[in-house]
């Protein structure tokens, strides 16, 4: 029997009231699976196992299990549910609009006869925004405006407009990487806009940094992500990057490449910020391109008391070049 193709796209859940809601893309519509423990009273040995998974959600790792083996948990009990929905149709040349717009069904899962069960929903729910935010006008002000039916999702990723928020993107012929905006990345976003915008006013461009070209934003005003320039990546980040038979030279190039983007952006006065292997891509010439101007901070990478900050930037510089040089996460930091 043919299995359709299933992503969970996102996942929520509050450990205080055993609640949990995944949203969920299959055969092009965007499905909200809502689940209670109230609603697996009936089956002892289902709530034990959903408990025990949002224990494992809350610590992200835990006895071997992660995430991952929840969602193949609740997918497995989706998919006879699944299989009898009609594909919704996409066009040839999907944008950000289209993947905003996705057909929407909400379900409950429900224990019935000792089996996860989907059962549908009736009765109204909440307005469901995969992401986007109002934004202030003038945090908006220094770049160009694109609405989110001008931005099609690349011809190389189209199976996947479905099953994923769009990563690669065209406008005006030109490849970009699409950063989607969440209501919670707010404050974060605003850090980033302030940074770009340092960045260009200081003539970095040249540098292999990201950089912001547009804001993807709707005709009420809603900003549903950024526009940077597209780094042929593969998404490998350092971290997958780096292997114990990474040879000396690539290592030394690369914390080489990551220092001299450091010390030209601090001449500038600016401040990388969450300073970490995983906001470090390798692309396919095998350089290194810092991202993420968001800001933060990474626990083991750059002590909070100097998060944001120029010293800051060097311990996490610091620890970067440690862990290049060994191969693995520095000591200080094994297990974070």
């Amino acid at each position: 029997m043919d299995q359709p193709r299933c992503v969970v796209n996102d996942f929520l859940w509050d450990i205080s009231d055993h609640s949990s809601e995944l949203t969920i893309l299959c055969k092009g519509k965007r499905i909200r699976v809502f689940i209670d423990v109230a609603y697996l009273e009936s089956s002892p040995s289902l709530k034990s196992q959903y408990l025990r998974y949002l224990e494992v959600a809350d610590a992200f790792k835990l006895d071997g299990l992660t995430i991952d083996d929840f969602y193949d948990w609740i997918l497995e009990a989706c998919l006879p549910e699944f299989r009898k929905l009609a594909p919704s149709e996409i066009g040839p040349r999907p944008t950000i609009a289209d993947h905003l717009s996705l057909d929407m069904l909400h379900y409950k899962m429900h224990a019935v006869a000792g089996n996860l069960t989907l059962v549908h929903c009736t009765d109204k729910r909440d307005e469901y925004i995969p992401f986007g935010s109002r934004f202030d006008e003038d945090a908006c002000s220094a770049w160009p405006i694109t609405a989110p039916e001008d931005v099609y999702i690349a011809k190389d990723t189209t199976g996947d407009a479905l099953y994923q928020t769009p990563g690669k993107v065209i406008f005006d012929e030109k490849e970009y990487f699409f950063k989607p905006l969440h209501y919670s990345d707010r404050q974060q976003c605003k850090r980033e806009l302030k940074m770009y915008k340092e960045i260009k006013e200081a003539g970095l461009e040249s540098l292999r940094i990201s950089l912001l070209y547009s804001i993807v934003r709707g005709g009420d005003g809603t900003v549903y992500g950024l526009l940077l320039r597209f780094i042929n990546a593969a998404a490998m980040t350092l971290s997958c990057a780096l292997k114990l038979s990474t040879p000396e030279h690539m290592r030394q190039r690369w914390a080489g490449q990551i220092t001299d983007v450091l010390n030209h952006l601090h001449h500038a006065g600016i401040v990388w910020g969450d300073v970490k292997p995983e906001n470090v891509l390798i692309d396919r010439e095998k350089n290194a391109w810092v991202i993420d101007f968001g800001g933060g901070y990474t626990e083991g990478w750059v002590e909070k008391d100097l998060a944001e900050t120029i010293e800051g930037d060097k311990q996490g510089l610091a620890r970067i070049q440690e862990y290049l040089k060994a191969g693995r996460r520095p000591r200080c930091i094994e297990g974070s």
